[in-house]
């Protein structure tokens, strides 16, 4: 080891702009690599999803059930949907068509049983997250799936596969038929 001092190093330039001191261009290369990936276009939109959805075009059946107080797993409205697009945790119910054509001011949770294609029979239980006013229809993240034990969906289930937030209790109670 040598006795002599370091010698003293200018501290880099700073941008007029105060953020930091890395040149101009040193960042772009990294954007646009980064801005080809799918997953890092779809962090960019205003509405981020946990999963990839994809277009399907399959007829439903919908029940608007009430949640919480007196009224809770009370029937509000049914009618029928057709189901846009889908993902492991969501679907776009457009055209959705309600025999009182409304929704209720309390809130809510959706069954929806498919009834057209292969995915006939196939239900979930659906907490609303969002309105699509340009589609007439409602945007839905899976809280259960189930299978109606009829072809036209009558709510019934044979088994349940519970989702995130599903509650426990109800899948415990079909799983006993």
């Amino acid at each position: 080891m040598s006795d002599t001092p370091a010698p003293e190093l200018d501290p880099p330039p700073r941008r007029p702009d105060n953020q930091g001191s890395r040149p101009s261009g040193s960042r772009r290369p990294t954007f646009r690599a980064a801005g080809r990936t799918g997953d890092f276009f779809d962090r960019l939109q205003a509405h981020y999803r946990e999963c990839r959805r994809k277009d399907a075009d399959v007829e439903a059946d919908v029940r608007i059930v009430l949640v919480g107080g007196d009224s809770d797993g009370a029937e509000f409205d049914r009618g029928t949907a057709r189901v846009k697009n889908v993902s492991p945790t969501g679907a776009l119910l457009a055209d959705v068509k309600l025999s009182k054509g409304a929704y209720p001011a309390a809130e809510f949770r959706l069954e929806l049983t498919m009834r057209s294609g292969g995915y006939q029979g196939i239900g979930f239980r659906a907490t609303p997250v969002r309105f699509v006013t340009a589609e007439r229809g409602i945007g839905v993240k899976f809280d259960e799936i189930f299978i109606a034990r009829d072809a036209e969906g009558g709510g019934q289930t044979k088994g349940a596969v519970e989702g995130e937030g599903a509650a426990s209790e109800s899948a415990g109670e079909q799983s006993k038929d």
